[in-house]
């Protein structure tokens, strides 16, 4: 399931912006036609396709006509056609193109002007109680797993942070490995989450959601990646990350994206961690029960006794019916 809504979710991203086919804001409520909340506009236009039969049946039989509401209708008519000729036509109608080829209003700009950008620590590890029963996720590069983060294979405490260059990240930051073989690796946070110095983390704020990123930076990661540079290792920088180029559309759309596709993010988020419950219960249960160490104290309305007691009559019963039996008894 979560590969389709992943696909669904990116499918979406293209569509709005890299082929340009995005809810038109220009127009006057031409949005709010293609969303359906224009209520007024849509019955009008319903009447003039004829789904409104009786008031066009009424106007039929009067003389007049009622030219004036036949041409409102036609304006109606006339604004949908032209919003969606719009939409269809955003890449190649110079009308609606900067000087570009972007829509107005868009315009290429840098990660920096959109998202704040911050990069992590590693506190020290001559102090035991740095990590010792730590409550907050510190990530390590080699943890980015392309989806949400949950929990980490190290935890560190409130001293750890307040004493180091671990800092807090928000929930929703998108994570990017920065350095050696997990360069360009990646992941969103689930909660206030620390990371070492090998990652740096966008993140998200009011005008330009996570989702937003996160999408543009999968489809760009092959070319981003290639910018890595270093003899040793390849590297990326958290300053390169901010200098990255990305189309900037109007606050409007990217929020508009976001509403469309968050529910997917949330269905995702809530299936892996239900995913990794359950996991975690498995794991603890079946070496128990394995090791007769747990007992199940019912199973089909009876208890663990009348079980065993059930399986040995059976077992019993198997023994002494000829015809569960061989030739050789």
């Amino acid at each position: 399931m979560n590969q389709t809504l992943e696909a669904m979710a990116q499918a979406l991203f293209k569509e709005w912006f890299v082929n340009f086919n995005f809810p038109d804001h220009d127009s006057l409520d031409s949005l709010d036609e293609q969303e359906g909340l224009n209520h007024d506009s849509l019955d009008s236009l319903d009447e003039k396709e004829g789904l409104n039969h009786d008031l066009l049946d009424s106007l039929d039989e009067k003389e007049g006509l009622n030219h004036d509401l036949l041409d409102l209708l036609d304006e109606k008519d006339s604004e949908k056609k032209k919003s969606k000729e719009k939409n269809q036509g955003n890449q190649d109608n110079p009308q609606n193109q900067g000087s570009d080829k972007l829509p107005k209003g868009w315009r290429m700009g840098t990660v920096r002007g959109m998202y704040k950008t911050s990069s992590g620590g590693t506190p020290s590890r001559a102090k035991e109680d740095y990590y010792e029963n730590g409550t907050i996720n510190w990530v390590k590069s080699k943890e980015l797993n392309g989806s949400f983060i949950f929990d980490t294979e190290e935890k560190i405490t409130v001293d750890a942070v307040k004493n180091s260059s671990a800092k807090l990240i928000p929930k929703h930051s998108v994570l990017v490995a920065m350095y050696g073989a997990t360069v360009g690796e990646y992941a969103i946070t689930t909660r206030d989450t620390t990371c070492n110095q090998a990652i740096c983390a966008v993140i998200e704020n009011g005008s330009y959601p996570f989702t937003y990123f996160f999408e543009y930076f999968k489809i760009n990661r092959t070319n981003i990646i290639s910018q890595a540079s270093g003899s040793a290792q390849q590297n990326i920088s958290q300053a390169l990350i901010q200098q990255l180029e990305i189309l900037v559309p109007p606050v409007e759309v990217v929020k508009k994206y976001h509403s469309v596709v968050e529910g997917m993010f949330i269905k995702m988020e809530n299936n892996l961690l239900q995913i990794q419950t359950l996991t975690a219960t498995r794991d603890i249960l079946l070496p128990k029960l394995m090791s007769g160490r747990l007992k199940l104290d019912f199973l089909d309305g009876q208890d663990s006794k009348d079980f065993k007691k059930s399986n040995q009559g059976q077992n019993q019963g198997n023994q002494d019916n000829p015809q569960n039996q061989g030739s050789d008894k």
